[in-house]
């Protein structure tokens, strides 16, 4: 190796000796080496594979659809592929592309596109592996822990979302891929420039799909520089030790493939559809460079730290309790299994000294670098890397070099022989977490279901241009978009798939709208066009019923800001109580939960509505017979007013009873008795009623 090359690629000098030392094993031992190798190779293959399915796998059937999957989906639903382009193509020049080739093979059903994915996040693992192996075949062992990190990295936590994340894999499986090949290439002389061919169209897919992993192409000529080559039978072997390539045949495809990454940076500053470089990166610099600069190092000061040190500790998050807490422990203690049989499988023998003897600081550099240039993407944007749901996402830039710098420093750290039951360890821990993760999303889609089932026994029907204005979820894994979309495919016009002709907002992330909207009121937002006026405004929790809102229920407790400065939009009477039509909710909200407390208060809600006081107070005994009640008091309101105007006193004292048991509820009650007209009500209920304002304001006085 020439010293030009080695102060060009310093990461390669550690391998000469490396590959000097292989070089002199005897003809037998070299051969065994190469045969335990590809024999270790399948072990990875099957060992990340079992780990995949236990991290991700196992729930699959029962997840749902999270963040902005249901908008995906719905957009085929109403138009087809081709309505991936308006739906996309403004933000993604041509990932769009990729929606429309997938989206007939798995249509409307997300389990399709979830174990695609699947698939995706387990070949870029094996990718991962691989491309690392060719570069680095000494210290394979570490490159087999990391390999199996990069699967499971617990900074990412979206995996349960499969239709939007999809597009992210498959850019990084392509830009993997076109590593692997350039490898390969440099390593045979036959076939070498359709090797190249393929390589540079994988390099083009991959960068100009998404922006995520740029960073690869600044790494491409440190993993590829020194990859080296066997005979002409044995040259399609991975992670073997083989005799070097002349290097300067390398240097017109590393120039070629340099030449297509400017090209797309150029293309992505200045000519694409999002141009979050131009406007964010450069439009800051000319203001105040300085000060900007300053900002920069603090904010990737900042992310190095989440992304190398504070990402892992998600591991250590509270554990679950009850049975889930005995399934996580069984997987975790499966997946340590697996990890601590095959690397004893796997262990080299006590004559094998290379791994022993080889220096870990290139893998540290090389992913320290890779880190840093992954934070690229991200800081020239101007945005800022959380470990919290749906922002998680920027640390796909970061991983590949995050987990080859983690596993690399404890390989220092750590003596040899403790390492197969350390890694074992934090890897079974992440198989666990990812599992965990899957399992909080899949009580989320549960919750999901509950909320627009209780959705629709309040609301059988909608009015054309009903708003409907929600906050404070019991779910946490869907944005408002997806909401929009499962509001309007579930109660959808016959024959009409591609009318809006409703609209969900979350009311804390659309405050520019709702607060200070226009004179007219009106919204007009994509397809929709409605009034403020014609909004109705809901609110649950994940142990209370969905209710929706009046102006009478401010004092309602724990009710948050956001939603009070909207009740007084909310008009209940866009509920069609006696609709022309059957809503049906789709197949993917599941069978109609069994009858519980809740679906008698949606039910006393919307005979309230029609004031029919008679069914109200009869659903309201039923309940009560059947042995369900509430968990929070406010809910046996309508009830109570039903037994009230009903004149059956008994009834409306025992439930009275209950109600003032439970503190906090004066404003609330005290609010609502005065929508009740005296001459409506009997002198028993008028004394019961007279009874029941003295005791809550008393209580109030007492707060």
């Amino acid at each position: 190796m020439n010293n030009d090359f080695q102060q060009r690629f310093p990461f390669a000098s550690a391998l000469q000796q490396e590959i000097a030392f292989i070089r002199m094993r005897s003809p037998l031992r070299h051969k065994w080496l190469k045969k335990n190798i590809q024999y270790s190779n399948w072990i990875f293959v099957v060992v990340s594979a079992l780990l995949t399915i236990l991290a991700y796998g196992l729930l699959a059937k029962e997840l749902g659809m999270y963040g902005d999957d249901p908008n995906f989906l719905w957009a085929y639903h109403r138009g087809g592929a081709a309505e991936f382009r308006p739906f996309m193509a403004w933000i993604r020049d041509f990932g769009y592309l990729i929606y429309q080739f997938l989206s007939p093979l798995f249509g409307e059903k997300i389990i399709g596109w979830r174990l695609a994915l699947l698939l995706l996040r387990w070949t870029s693992g094996l990718l991962y592996y691989f491309t690392l192996c060719r570069r680095f075949p000494a210290q394979k062992p570490i490159i087999w822990w990391a390999a199996l990190l990069f699967l499971f990295y617990p900074g990412f936590l979206q995996q349960a979302i499969p239709v939007e994340f999809i597009l992210h894999f498959i850019s990084l499986n392509f830009i993997l891929a076109s590593i692997l090949l350039m490898q390969l290439a440099f390593s045979n002389t036959r076939g070498k420039w359709l090797l190249l061919i393929g390589s540079f169209g994988f390099e083009v897919i991959g960068l100009f799909l998404c922006e995520y992993f740029i960073s690869l192409e600044l790494v491409r000529p440190f993993l590829v520089s020194h990859t080296m080559t066997t005979d002409t039978q044995n040259s399609s072997e991975a992670c073997i030790p083989l005799k070097k390539k002349g290097t300067h045949r390398n240097v017109l495809p590393l120039l070629i493939s340099f030449i297509i990454f400017l090209g797309y940076l150029i293309w992505r500053g200045f000519f694409a559809s999002s141009s979050y470089v131009q406007p964010v990166f450069l439009s800051a610099l000319k203001a105040d460079a300085p000060s900007f600069l300053l900002t920069w190092i603090e904010q990737a000061g900042h992310d190095l730290i989440l992304v190398l040190i504070k990402a892992w500790g998600k591991i250590f998050s509270p554990l679950p309790s009850g049975r889930s807490l005995l399934v996580y422990a069984g997987i975790t203690a499966l997946s340590f299994l697996i990890c601590a049989l095959s690397s004893f499988i796997n262990r080299p023998t006590e004559t094998d000294e290379t791994y022993e003897n080889s220096s870990l600081r290139p893998l540290i550099l090389l992913g320290l670098f890779a880190v840093i240039s992954g934070g690229i993407p991200v800081w020239a944007a101007g945005l800022k890397t959380t470990l919290s749901l749906f922002w998680d996402r920027l640390t796909l830039s970061f991983m590949w070099g995050a987990c080859l710098t983690f596993t690399s420093v404890f390989g220092i750290l750590i003596r040899k022989k403790y390492q197969p039951l350390l890694f074992s360890l934090i890897i079974a821990l992440t198989v666990g977490f990812q599992f965990q993760l899957q399992n909080q999303f899949r009580r989320d889609w549960q919750l999901t279901q509950n909320y627009f089932w209780q959705l629709h026994w309040r609301a059988p029907d909608l009015a054309q241009g009903t708003l409907i204005l929600g906050d404070q979820f019991p779910f946490s894994a869907i944005t408002d978009n997806s909401l929009n979309a499962l509001l309007n495919w579930n109660y959808e016009e016959a024959g009409k798939p591609m009318a809006e002709n409703y609209k969900f907002f979350q009311v804390s992330a659309r405050r520019n709208l709702l607060i200070e909207p226009a004179e007219t009121n009106q919204i007009i937002h994509n397809n929709f066009s409605g009034s403020l006026d014609q909004s109705i405004v809901v609110y649950a929790t994940p142990s209370t019923c969905l209710k929706v809102l009046t102006k009478t229920d401010r004092e309602l407790p724990f009710l948050g800001y956001d939603l009070r400065q909207v009740l007084h939009y909310s008009n209940p009477d866009q509920i069609l109580v006696e609709p022309a039509r059957t809503v049906t909710l789709q197949s993917f909200m599941g069978p109609e939960p069994a009858h519980d407390w809740c679906y008698y208060y949606e039910k006393g809600e919307l005979a309230e509505q029609q004031e029919q006081w008679d069914k109200v107070l009869e659903l309201g005994i039923e309940a009560e017979s059947l042995g369900l009640s509430p968990t929070v008091m406010v809910e046996m309101r309508p009830f109570l007013f039903a037994a009230l105007l009903s004149n059956d006193i008994p009834t409306a004292s025992r439930w009275a009873n209950k109600m003032v048991q439970e503190q906090g509820n004066a404003a609330y009650f005290l609010r609502w008795f005065e929508t009740l007209e005296p001459s409506s009500l009997s002198q028993e209920a008028l004394i019961l009623l007279n009874q029941l304002k003295t005791d809550y304001q008393k209580e109030r006085d007492l707060d």
